[in-house]
């Protein structure tokens, strides 16, 4: 395996990961504290389903040069 792969694969598991915790914050078992109340089954699916939006996503943006800047800013 190649470094480029590797660092490209963790940014992709972190994505992943992020999709997850904004789908499941509603679902927070503790405030503050990431634990989540979820049956096994929902979860596969959850992943699955961020998996593909991920990947569709990547797939779409190949190629595209007409961008925008985004800028998302969090509350404080």
């Amino acid at each position: 395996m190649t470094l480029s792969y590797i660092n490209s694969r963790v940014l992709y598991d972190i994505v992943i990961q992020n999709c997850i915790k904004g789908i499941m914050k509603k679902y927070q078992y503790r405030k503050g504290k990431e634990v989540y109340e979820i049956g096994i089954d929902k979860l596969k699916e959850l992943t699955d389903g961020c998996d593909k939006l991920t990947k569709k996503f990547y797939k779409q943006m190949e190629g595209t040069t007409n961008n925008v800047l985004l800028v998302i800013e969090k509350d404080v």
